[in-house]
């Protein structure tokens, strides 16, 4: 499914100017919304309708649904996730000096690897909002470069993730975009958010960075980087990496650490997270503790 051309939210600001000076300003969008809804909708339907992608299709049959049923707000809901696209963008580095592309996996300490690497080539190139494929058609010359990435056991990273975003403890940081993800909200418990990873709505179609399978972060026309290190041994596989690059030793800071919450898992949730990320749970065991170089097998 493409990305649409237009965002609504402009299209639906073009309308209010249009009919502000008749109507008043409430008035006026509150006309505008209705009418890029009724526009839009249907556009939006046809598309999800007529996708290779199962996912879309199923999202499809439960718009459907909720219109035929005159649920005009679980409607909008449904329609507002459907308007995700899997996010790859997560932040690359690169540096020229050690000829080297770092691949982020969200979730799997980038704060910290990315302050590291930073402080180990202050003229690093930090690229955002680019897939990797992007970035190597941005930066051709980057196509020869050590490329390398971190996964993490998918358990720990969606209890991790869990943890950070949906827990509802006082210390948890606000974060609105579960308004994005229909079924998805703070305070649900971690069995909930397993159950929803499994829906369409929580599938890669739709996927937000942090629960978008890892493999699709760090693949890059299917194939994986020169080397994928281990977060459950991360200070190994970084100085693997940094000997690997002739970069001096340059210490990983404790970046964004959370309070550790007791999160009551349960066979089926561990069951659903298996079916969820049965590609990243393989992938994971090909790295095991020591790594993953590629072409060579484990290092």
């Amino acid at each position: 499914m493409s990305r649409p051309q237009t965002d609504r939210h402009s299209v639906r600001r073009r309308v209010v100017r249009l009919l502000r000076w008749a109507l008043g300003d409430t008035a006026a969008y509150e006309l505008a919304r209705r009418l890029s809804n009724a526009i839009e909708l249907p556009l939006l339907l046809c598309r999800l309708s007529i996708s290779s992608t199962k996912e879309h299709r199923q999202v499809a049959g439960r718009l459907v649904s909720a219109v035929g049923c005159g649920e005009s707000k679980v409607a909008l809901a449904i329609a507002q996730n459907a308007r995700q696209m899997p996010d790859r963008r997560a932040e690359k580095i690169v540096s020229h000096r050690y000829k080297f592309v770092w691949i982020c996996n969200p979730k799997v300490a980038s704060r910290s690897i990315i302050q590291a690497l930073l402080v180990a080539d202050p003229d690093a190139i930090r690229v955002e909002q680019r897939t990797i494929e992007e970035l190597f058609l941005a930066y051709p010359e980057t196509n020869g470069f050590f490329s390398f990435a971190f996964v993490r056991s998918p358990f720990e990273r969606a209890r991790s993730f869990f943890d950070d975003k949906l827990d509802p403890g006082p210390l948890a940081p606000e974060w609105n975009v579960d308004r994005r993800y229909y079924g998805l909200h703070k305070g649900m418990s971690f069995a909930e958010y397993c159950r929803w990873l499994e829906t369409p709505f929580g599938s890669d179609a739709f996927a937000e960075r942090h629960w978008l399978s890892q493999y699709r972060h760090i693949e890059a026309n299917g194939c994986l980087p020169d080397y994928v290190g281990s977060y459950e041994n991360l200070e190994e596989s970084w100085r693997w990496v940094l000997a690997r690059l002739g970069v001096p030793h340059t210490a990983l800071p404790h970046l964004n650490k959370r309070r550790t919450v007791c999160v009551e898992v349960d066979d089926d949730s561990l069951a659903v997270l298996h079916r969820r990320y049965v590609r990243d749970f393989e992938l994971f065991r090909k790295v095991g503790l020591r790594g993953l170089v590629r072409g060579d097998g484990p290092r």
